[in-house]
């Protein structure tokens, strides 16, 4: 696959991926260099992506371009009587932690998550706890800024 700004250096399915995202959001980034594109249009690319990443099997990942981390859920394999089941939603979970345990932070199992005067949310394959996930659906795309969801669609 020819690539005219980013290229693989190792062979990893997931390298390739990245540079194919890449290449679908250089022209957004570079036509007013001045602008930082909108948090919408950057998710409308990295859904569209996530979509056809989709296809090709399970595609639970996250991006982060410095000002917006994107999300994107899709299925995963579940550990069952010592066996793992088939790739099956859901793919990752969500917590917004407002209400996180201790106020000031949020501790789980060697986590240890500093939540002093921020808000956070916190994405994870499975939930680390019993209070305030939530399973996120096949497909969704999310686009999180400052520790706040800011934006969601179906791919």
């Amino acid at each position: 696959m020819p690539f005219l700004y980013y290229e693989p250096i190792g062979d990893t399915d997931s390298e390739l991926a990245f540079c194919i995202l890449l290449e679908r959001l250089f022209p957004i980034w570079t036509r007013d260099k001045t602008v930082v594109p909108s948090a919408d249009e950057r998710l409308s690319i990295f859904a569209q992506f996530a979509s056809e990443m989709r296809i090709r099997g399970s595609a639970n990942f996250l991006y982060s371009d410095g000002n917006v981390l994107f999300v994107h859920a899709h299925k995963r394999m579940f550990e069952e009587n010592g066996t793992f089941s088939e790739a099956r939603a859901p793919g990752l979970s969500i917590r917004n932690c407002t209400d996180c345990q201790n106020g000031s932070e949020y501790k789980y199992d060697g986590l240890n998550v500093s939540l002093t005067g921020q808000i956070t949310t916190i994405v994870a394959s499975v939930p680390l706890d019993e209070h305030g996930w939530e399973a996120l659906p096949e497909g969704v795309a999310i686009a999180i800024k400052d520790g706040e969801e800011i934006g969601r669609v179906k791919t």
